[in-house]
């Protein structure tokens, strides 16, 4: 399994210099590419400028050169990932064109004089005396003799303090890759992606916690082994949300009063706000992993939501809420950090959860009594309320087990419903 580590990098002005150098080339050499993919035609009886012909026949190029071989070829590599997902999305636009506002657009180019993202692979770098030591190519160390007067081989960077505890130690020597993201104020973003052995999943023990993800309550999950339930309270996401989405607005309204697209501000709202989110998502799934450990459940169901937000109307501003929440790094974290502790995650489709009654025998269309659900967040049942969102992470769990067919052997207890905790967000972290 590979996993990243990263870290903001603040240069002093050589290291501006040369990295702004390998971040204006690979911006270049993605431009080039990408012409080269844009104007391709059939008509050419040529074949399809793809990843493995661009790096053999743009390798003698101006800006290839200026760049490792290996840098230049994973910026073609990132070009390429690109158009992969530009057909696939039109492959699935034109099977269900109402899923998207418009037609898919090919790769754009960067902007003029910008900077792009660029990766060191393993042949070039090296960690020596806690410092990473990057290779120049030639053509670049020529250029930056005569035209700044620098004379160096390598390009060292100091690694933070916070990467040389002992218990990272496994980080730096298990990199693979370097990647350098440029941010404003010439700063970097470094990612270091490193390898870990990944852990056999544990054999199912029949403990299990269910999720039902959502707005209000971020995520809420219910255990058969403690016999309770839990609340990750969605109310920061919706504060951050609204902060810089009002933040974003105001700005782009000026500038498009003076005829721009964008500017440094703007960059920076939604870096900053993209920042604060990744973060909270780590925070609520650090502490979904850490209840699992605690309890030593082998099993986390989790509902898949995949489609919620196509066709589904619920308002100017809870589809604003709705489309934003990045629920496939939710999924992506969950599965990665449950996985690292040999938990396996199991997404389950979610239809009827929510609206079947938590003592039905089964989890259908059949049994699902949507006006007991009387408003939101509120399910009543023979006279007895419940919160609706635990009765769905309830019912997914339910539904698991009997398509598992495990469901007379594992003991589910309404009664666990209302032992009920909620976690609030409190000093970056979620506390009871």
């Amino acid at each position: 399994m590979k996993l990243a580590e990263n870290f903001i990098l603040k240069p002093n002005k050589t290291e501006q210099i040369i990295l702004g150098c390998l971040g204006y080339a690979s911006a270049k050499l993605y431009n080039v590419a990408n012409y080269e993919r844009k104007n391709y035609s059939k008509d050419s009886n040529k074949d399809f400028p793809d990843w493995y012909k661009q790096k053999k026949e743009l390798k003698d190029h101006f800006w290839y050169k200026n760049l490792p071989s290996q840098t230049a070829q994973e910026t073609l590599k990132i070009l390429s990932d690109n158009w992969k997902s530009y057909f696939k999305s039109i492959k699935d636009y034109k099977s269900n064109p109402s899923k998207y506002t418009g037609k898919p657009k090919p790769p754009s180019y960067k902007p003029k004089d910008s900077k792009f993202n660029f990766r060191f692979l393993n042949n070039g770098f090296k960690i020596i005396d806690n410092k990473l030591r990057l290779s120049l190519p030639k053509q670049l160390k020529d250029y930056l003799k005569e035209e700044y007067s620098i004379n160096q081989k390598f390009l060292w960077i100091k690694v933070p303090n916070e990467l040389l505890s002992a218990d990272r130690d496994y980080i730096l020597n298990n990199t693979t890759r370097l990647e350098f993201k440029p941010l404003t104020n010439d700063n970097y973003k470094l990612i270091l992606i490193y390898k870990v052995e990944t852990p056999k999943i544990k054999a199912d023990n029949g403990n299990y916690l269910s999720i039902d993800l959502g707005l209000n309550n971020l995520a809420t999950c219910y255990s058969n082994k403690t016999k309770e339930s839990f609340i990750l309270d969605g109310g920061q996401y919706l504060s951050i949300s609204c902060y810089f989405n009002k933040k974003i607005k105001h700005f782009q309204s000026i500038l498009n009063s003076q005829g721009k697209k964008t500017s440094k501000r703007l960059k920076q709202l939604y870096q900053k706000r993209d920042r604060q989110i990744s973060h909270l998502i780590h925070a609520a799934t650090k502490t979904i992993v850490s209840y699992c450990v605690k309890h030593n459940i082998n099993r986390v169901i989790v509902g898949n939501i995949k489609g919620i937000r196509d066709n589904n109307d619920i308002g100017k501003v809870n589809n604003q809420k709705l489309h934003q929440l990045p629920y496939d790094e939710i999924y992506h974290q969950l599965e990665y950090k449950l996985k690292l502790k040999g938990i396996n995650l199991i997404k389950k489709n979610e239809a009827f959860t929510s609206q079947c009654s938590p003592h039905t025998k089964k989890v259908t269309k059949k049994y699902a009594q949507g006006s007991n659900r009387k408003k939101r967040g509120l399910y009543v049942d023979n006279k007895k309320a419940f919160n609706a969102d635990i009765v769905g992470a309830f019912n997914i769990l339910k539904k698991y087990l009997q398509q598992r067919r495990k469901g007379p052997e594992i003991d589910l207890q309404v009664e666990g419903l209302n032992n009920l905790s909620k976690y609030y967000w409190d000093q970056n972290k979620f506390v009871a």
